[in-house]
């Protein structure tokens, strides 16, 4: 896990649990990755919280397939070529809701699909990035409940 203090990851004990230490009390704190083994097995919804003191948090992963918790973000990434729609697969969709960096993002798979979950149900940017780091695509979004967002790539799809 991504330590905000080192900007590092922070060690996992064989027993799962993690502790981010010397956090002052009300800040802010977003876990938007974890490295699993398996990670075609179990699907990682961004989790968040305020501190207060020593505070634990549980990083919740869910088996693919399974109910993940609302609110999600989803839909499809494609391009228009020859006249057809076409999805845009391997890229990567972000959400935030506040402060720097993403609160979750995903890979987009075969079919151009993105599920974004552990969204915090507030209004926030949809956005995606191009290889040299512009934002060609970005938009507002409330998340307070399920939302399809469809992403046309058309104009930018091979800088992707």
């Amino acid at each position: 896990m991504l330590d905000p203090q080192r900007g590092g990851w922070a060690p996992v004990d064989a027993d799962g649990r993690y502790r981010l230490s010397g956090l002052p009390d009300s800040r802010f704190v977003k876990v938007t990755a974890v490295d699993v083994e398996d990670a075609l097995r179990y699907r990682f919804c961004a989790t968040n919280t305020v501190t207060h003191g020593d505070t634990e948090l549980d990083v919740p992963l869910f088996l693919t397939g399974a109910a993940v918790p609302a609110p999600t973000l989803s839909g499809q990434v494609f391009a228009e070529v020859d006249g057809k729609r076409v999805p845009v697969t391997r890229a990567q969709v972000y959400f935030r809701s506040r402060g720097y960096g993403p609160d979750v993002y995903e890979v987009t798979d075969s079919n151009g699909q993105y599920s974004l979950c552990g969204i915090p149900p507030i209004p926030g940017w949809l956005y995606m990035y191009c290889g040299n780091d512009i934002v060609p695509y970005d938009q507002p979004v409330d998340v307070r409940t399920n939302l399809t967002v469809d992403i046309d790539a058309t104009a930018f799809y091979r800088c992707l």
